[in-house]
């Protein structure tokens, strides 16, 4: 029986007998599958690094941080869901295993706490679980043997402490709150918060438009970033075949390739029909003259 560090490898053998039950069958086995070849990204951990030291003014509903806090972030063009739920909750088990000290298999569980935050609240979510209030726009959701604190931004009180949530708002009295009440606490602070408060305070009405304008240009601005890191590999492996050769010209296209690989894929006809044309003098289709 196979055996892994002194111990049978149970993984494996369940793995050998389940490949050896579905032999010749429509079904196939995969041991081991990597996970990890689509990225999944966590939106934020706020990471408690003191208790020591005063601690900032965060939002309604951040109060008792843990020392690991998984946020993610649903704006007013997302709904928060059950699916969503499920996806922060796969991270957080992920993240308890990664940020393991060597000691130990995973985080103790009460050194992470769960955050979602969505703008509109999730009618949706609310008939299939309990969302059970804590105070104005933060609720706590019993989800999957964890409670999960849901911050909604349209029900938070207009206080100095919400408005960098508020700016992010599809409520015209909460954005202008925001906007006037929206403090930088650091010079070093990207100026893509800076951009957004121009932008609301060159417009006079609801600021829909102005947030979407802005997201758009924020993430084409990300986008950029993200490829200016890739290498040449990586950003041909985000090409489908068509888009790599799409502006190749046909000698470009055949530049590198035998005569062997250039005649591929036609058949007997076709490459008499060639050699014909070329021993009469004549280009082939579609070459220039």
């Amino acid at each position: 029986m196979a055996e892994k560090g002194g111990r049978t490898d149970y993984h494996h053998c369940l793995a050998v007998m389940l490949a050896d039950r579905c032999e010749g069958s429509p079904v196939e086995p995969e041991a081991e599958k990597d996970l990890s070849l689509k990225k999944q990204l966590l939106d934020f951990v706020l990471l408690l690094k003191s208790r020591l030291r005063p601690m900032p003014e965060l939002p309604d509903g951040f109060e008792e941080l843990a020392t690991h806090n998984l946020v993610t972030f649903k704006s007013y063009q997302e709904k928060l869901d059950e699916i969503a739920l499920q996806e922060l909750v796969a991270h957080y088990i992920n993240y308890r295993k990664q940020m393991a000290p060597p000691e130990l298999d995973m985080l103790p569980a009460e050194e992470v706490r769960l955050f979602a935050v969505c703008v509109r609240f999730p009618e949706a979510l609310a008939r299939r679980v309990t969302l059970t209030e804590r105070m104005a726009g933060a609720y706590d959701c019993d989800f999957a043997c964890l409670t999960i604190r849901v911050i909604v931004v349209h029900r938070l009180r207009l206080h100095e402490r919400n408005a960098m949530l508020l700016l992010l708002s599809a409520n015209e009295e909460q954005v202008r709150f925001g906007v006037r009440h929206y403090k930088q606490n650091s010079p070093r602070t990207s100026s893509v918060v800076q951009r957004l408060l121009e932008k609301y305070r060159e417009e006079k009405a609801l600021m829909n438009p102005v947030i979407e304008e802005f997201i758009r240009e924020s993430e084409e601005m990300v986008k950029q970033k993200v490829l200016a890191k890739l290498t040449p590999e990586e950003m041909l492996a985000r090409l489908t075949p068509e888009q790599r050769l799409k502006n190749l010209s046909p000698e470009e296209r055949l530049k590198g390739l035998s005569p062997e690989e250039r005649l591929k894929g036609l058949s007997p006809d076709e490459v008499r029909a060639l050699l014909k044309r070329l021993e009469n003098g004549s280009p082939p289709e579609g070459a220039q003259g």
